[in-house]
């Protein structure tokens, strides 16, 4: 075989995309986060069983300042995800996107959880051979009411919260193998979202109520 100056920057390119493509890979496996409880049986059958023929419009946290404008529809955008993979409703979408006003209005409660500041410098400085271990919260408070009312009105409050334990390091690599342990955004998890659709599963009278314009309790 003739070796030609195509096939040497062939190989070059190729192993230039190799050098890229495999560090992300690993960096991305040196994080680990351990996954919520899978829930019973009975709560997996009340919420196939519970759908809500309603629509439901998410709007942005207006009271935030402008300079928190990003970090709002961040918000805006994750709660009406998170809503669409409970499927309990007929409809959710970004509130502005809506024609008719939506039978409820969503809006996440407060500052939702983020990822701590935190700086692994044990890690980093043994290049991952010492992990470092955090408490991290997921999770997206929210509020229902209905449409039309203001923010002091009758409204209700869903509050999902997780605590997990995360770390960073070489030692995530073969956690990351066990079943309860995930790389990925707790948000998009299987376990998240039945957590998160069970929670409102559980006030299920409470928004059928707001939504017929009837006090709960």
């Amino acid at each position: 075989m003739i070796w030609t100056k195509n096939r040497t920057r062939a190989l070059i390119a190729g192993l230039v995309v190799i050098a890229i493509v495999i560090p992300l890979g690993v960096i991305e496996s040196c994080y680990t986060t351990t996954r919520p409880p899978r829930i019973t049986r009975s709560q997996r059958a009340l919420i196939k069983s519970t759908h809500f023929s309603l629509s439901v419009g998410v709007e942005k946290d207006i009271t935030l300042e402008d300079g928190a404008n990003f970090e709002a529809l961040g918000s805006q955008r994750d709660l009406v995800r998170a809503m669409q993979r409970s499927g309990l409703f007929d409809r959710v979408d970004r509130l502005g996107v809506f024609k008719e006003p939506p039978d409820l209005v969503a809006r996440v409660d407060g500052d939702a959880p983020s990822p701590p500041a935190t700086i692994p410098l044990a890690s980093l400085v043994t290049l991952g051979l010492f992990p470092t271990w955090y408490k991290e919260e997921s999770g997206l408070p929210f509020s229902l009411r209905r449409p039309g009312t203001a923010l002091t009105g009758p409204a209700l409050h869903i509050r999902y919260i997780y605590a997990g334990h995360s770390l960073e390091g070489w030692l995530a690599v073969p956690l990351n193998l066990l079943p309860n342990h995930t790389w990925h955004d707790l948000d998009e998890d299987p376990r998240f979202v039945d957590h998160f659709a069970w929670e409102i599963v559980k006030h299920r009278r409470e928004i059928e109520a707001l939504a017929a314009g009837k006090p709960h309790r």
